[in-house]
């Protein structure tokens, strides 16, 4: 019963540790002044009214518009014509990819280790089924956290109308 204890425990902690997109929310405001606080190279996505959805990087503001970049052009985009704004900030691909190994090394080593020296014909010690166990999880926990960090981008939303 304890292998199936440290499994549940195992798994209830790489759950824990999982982030939320959610908790990168944050409440926005139908108040065209909040965007007073994007600074010049910010990334933005925009939602348009017409269903289009931009991604830029903001330039400037105005009472009436939002001046951004789209590779070589700047353009103006009208207030009225905006529907939301969120900021969006980098993807972390490394981190995510070295957290998801760490995760999948630390749930191989603790079952690698709740498997070694049983009952049954076993020649290998704690020890080395923890390393063996670390190694073949860390590779899965891996793959999980790349595409987790290529997937997720954390954005905060700032305006809509």
């Amino acid at each position: 019963m304890s292998k199936l204890r440290v499994l549940l425990s195992s798994i209830l902690a790489v759950l824990l540790a999982l982030p939320s997109s959610a908790l990168s929310q944050s409440r926005g405001s139908n108040n065209w002044s909040i965007l007073r606080v994007l600074q010049a190279g910010d990334k933005l996505e925009l939602k348009l009214k017409n269903g289009k959805t931009l991604t830029a990087e903001f330039s400037a503001l105005s009472d009436t518009a939002l001046k951004i970049s789209r590779g070589s052009k700047t353009v103006d985009v009208q207030r009225d014509e905006i529907l939301r704004v969120d900021r969006v900030y980098s993807k972390h691909v490394l981190k995510s990819t070295a957290i998801g190994t760490g995760i999948g090394a630390a749930l191989g080593a603790g079952l690698g280790g709740s498997l070694g020296n049983c009952n049954y014909n076993c020649s290998f010690s704690k020890g080395a089924m923890a390393v063996a166990g670390a190694v073949i999880f860390a590779v899965p926990g891996a793959v999980v956290g790349l595409i987790v960090g290529v997937a997720h981008q954390d954005r905060e939303f700032l305006y809509e109308l």
